[in-house]
């Protein structure tokens, strides 16, 4: 072999390791991409968007509204009535869910949970639209929301438009009237709300357990919503 078309073929086997080197280099870096969270996250808000959903969390990072995903698991554990679990997915990462006992007359919040409450908002006000859309599906036409608040959930619950009964045990109504001017469970978390400093957190614990239901219009009003932007499909 002359000494050109040796340097000639040497060039050429260099450059083809270098070039499949490249190409394993760049297999390799696909590969981790498919398997890391943050691709699969990005799919699966692609393909949520696409439904035009109500399925809706917001990013605290960026205060960025986002779709996540929804497992529901049924079952009958010794009660009367279906618990539902509704979860809430965000790609691999389980934002939070709401169990729901579904009573004939509506729909009973039993558990309320934002798994990770540094990085997601709007676990509750999902919660409800869920809530809603759980006796829709069950073609219930005239229908409740209730549910029990305890420790310092009531503000959150408040804000995501539930509202409360009385407070049924008397030595505690008092203990709040005497703190707070007023008994009006209603009343107090708005005060509570008011004078909490931005992005503190409520300290509503002292209400002890109140029950909530959903005001007609506010069930109305998701009604309408999740007919543009369905959570069930």
């Amino acid at each position: 072999m002359q000494v050109k078309n040796l340097t000639q073929y040497t060039f050429s086997k260099n450059y083809k390791q270098l070039e499949d080197n490249y190409h394993a280099q760049r297999q390799k870096e696909l590969e981790t991409t498919f398997q890391a969270p943050e691709y699969w996250q990005i799919l699966q808000r692609a393909e949520e968007s696409k439904k035009n959903t109500g399925r809706i969390l917001k990013l605290k990072s960026c205060n960025e509204e986002i779709p996540v995903s929804l497992k529901i698991e049924s079952k009958k554990p010794g009660l009367i009535n279906v618990l539902t679990t509704y979860s809430f997915y965000d790609g691999l990462n389980k934002a939070g869910y709401v169990k729901i006992e579904e009573y004939s007359n509506g729909a009973y919040i039993a558990f309320v949970k934002n798994e990770m409450p540094k990085v997601y908002g709007g676990i509750e006000k999902l919660a409800l639209k869920i809530a809603v859309a759980n006796c829709l599906k069950r073609n219930l036409k005239k229908f409740e929301i209730t549910g029990d608040a305890i420790d310092n959930s009531h503000a959150i619950h408040y804000l995501a438009g539930m509202r409360f009964n009385k407070i049924d045990n008397q030595y505690r109504a008092e203990n709040v009237k005497r703190l707070y001017g007023t008994d009006d469970v209603n009343k107090v978390i708005k005060s509570i709300i008011q004078n909490t400093p931005n992005k503190g957190r409520y300290y509503t614990s002292i209400l002890g357990c109140v029950k909530m239901y959903m005001k007609k219009n506010v069930i109305k009003n998701i009604i309408e919503y999740l007919k543009q932007h369905p959570v069930l499909f």
